[in-house]
């Protein structure tokens, strides 16, 4: 993803890659930004596993539901048209790699979906399991 939205990034930082451009990839939509912005999730996530931090595991809960979860819904809900138009007719406007690009999008958001799932839950179960050992420091002070 970081991928494909690499010449719009690069545009609106006012400089071009050439050999981006030969791609001929679609224009990146607002979701997709948004999305990329999960990354920073992810990695509060990945830094709060080594001294159990709750507060940190909450803050990825909330930027994986909001820039994660929101963004693969939106753009689901934006490609609902596209999606039934191929599945109805077999009509495309972008073509990527030598696919449609709707089933490349459609495909990297269900995995997305799924994968942000996942994380939500056991980032939970997580968030559970940490509770009894902070209640116990509290207890042992």
């Amino acid at each position: 993803m970081f991928f494909r939205l690499l010449p719009g990034i690069t545009g609106a930082l006012g400089f071009a890659v050439i050999s981006l451009r030969r791609l001929d990839l679609p224009h990146p939509r607002p979701w997709e930004y948004a999305w990329l912005v999960s990354l920073v999730a992810a990695v509060i996530g990945w830094r709060s596993t080594p001294q159990n931090n709750i507060f940190l595991l909450k803050q990825f809960m909330l930027g994986l539901v909001v820039f994660g979860l929101s963004p693969v819904f939106f753009g689901l809900f934006d490609l609902k048209r596209d999606i039934m138009l191929y599945l109805q007719e077999r009509k495309y406007t972008y073509e990527m790699f030598g696919f449609p690009a709707v089933l490349l999008w459609t495909a990297f958001m269900l995995i997305a979906l799924q994968l942000h799932s996942f994380s939500l839950y056991f980032s939970y179960v997580l968030l559970g399991s940490w509770k009894p050992r902070v209640l116990e420091k509290l207890k042992a002070r």
